[in-house]
């Protein structure tokens, strides 16, 4: 009985590349994704700083609670600006810095720590994500102020690194429900007002 050769299936991968070839265009891909973080650096110079999120009705006379005139702000008055000193060479130690101005009963901040937090860096969430696109990486600190109205609190930072050069910060102190007038300076001093902040820094000179 003649046999009956069947047709060898044709190959549909793609060649394989040179392994030279290949070393190259890796190397390629790495130059082009790199991002560096040296630009995020901050020195005696300059600073990153920025107003706080968040609209203050009580402006127009139109807010019927100064604590909750804006649905994003806690704690921080709408005057609030943001100071971040930033070294991405310490990311995981001592980060920099956060500094408040502007606010009428004080800084909240005052060269308050930005410390890592050392079990953080061994878990899935040190890779958390914020929705949209430009973020270069996303970092969470926290921040144990010695002063201010925040004294002895717990205060978390996450900060945004943006491909535009920007940085976003979000400061979170409490649930929010303890939230106070910020113009209210009594109720300020005497601690456990709740603090919620978005902030949007620019590099300054300073």
């Amino acid at each position: 009985m003649a046999r009956v050769r069947m047709p060898r299936p044709t190959s549909t991968s793609a060649p394989a590349l040179h392994p030279g070839r290949a070393l190259a265009l890796a190397l390629s891909l790495g130059v082009l994704g790199c991002v560096q973080l040296d630009a995020f650096g901050t020195d005696d110079a300059h600073e990153f700083s920025g107003r706080v999120f968040g609209t203050d009705e009580t402006d127009e006379g139109d807010c019927a609670d100064p604590a909750r005139c804006s649905f994003i702000r806690r704690g921080f008055g709408s005057e609030t600006v943001l100071h971040m000193r930033f070294d991405p060479d310490n990311v995981q130690t001592v980060a920099g810095s956060l500094t408040t101005s502007g606010e009428r009963c004080g800084p909240t901040f005052n060269q308050v720590p930005m410390i890592a937090i050392e079990a953080l860096q061994h878990d899935q969430l040190s890779r958390f994500e914020v929705p949209g696109d430009g973020r270069v990486k996303n970092y969470i600190f926290a921040l144990s102020p010695v002063s201010g109205p925040l004294a002895g609190r717990d205060v978390m930072a996450f900060v945004s690194l943006l491909r535009s050069e920007h940085v976003e910060v979000r400061i979170i102190a409490g649930s929010g429900q303890n939230a106070c007038d910020p113009r209210d300076c009594a109720v300020v001093d005497a601690g456990g007002c709740d603090y919620f902040g978005v902030f949007s820094l620019d590099l300054e000179p300073l």
